[in-house]
């Protein structure tokens, strides 16, 4: 997890915390993807979104469980669990921040508002933004 027992003697409450909290997020991304997945057609924009913000937490959640691990790693072990972590990161914050645009809009222009359109400039957009942050 994020903090390591051996350095912070005492703190053992804080590492069991963060176990408790990143295995309830596992399992809430687990079974928000089972009900978006379930979820009969047609499938809308919004329901999207939740979906792919489910998943970019399931990746967050998995480098969490995977830096428990941090005594008996390699390198490659290593640099995998940061990739997984700084993208779940930062996709979290795009889907989240996408799906506030998504109800904004609608809320603002109510059923002249073209979902399918805002969802496609969103997957276009949306890499591209990302690409460059990770340049950064």
């Amino acid at each position: 997890m994020a903090w390591n027992e051996k350095e912070l003697e005492g703190a053992r409450v804080l590492w069991y915390i963060n176990g408790i909290a990143t295995i309830l997020s596992l399992l809430g991304s687990l079974y928000m993807v089972y009900s978006c997945i379930r979820t009969p057609a047609p499938r809308s924009v919004a329901l999207k979104l939740i979906l792919a913000l489910a998943l970019s937490d399931l990746i967050y959640s998995i480098s969490n469980v995977m830096s428990q691990f941090d005594e008996d790693i390699v390198d490659l072990f290593c640099i995998a669990e940061a990739i997984l972590r700084m993208n779940g990161y930062l996709l979290s914050i795009y889907f989240t921040t996408t799906i506030a645009m998504l109800c904004y809009q609608t809320s603002k222009h109510g059923l002249s508002f073209n979902q399918e359109k805002f969802f496609r400039s969103a997957i276009i957009f949306g890499p591209i933004g990302y690409f460059i942050l990770n340049l950064m």
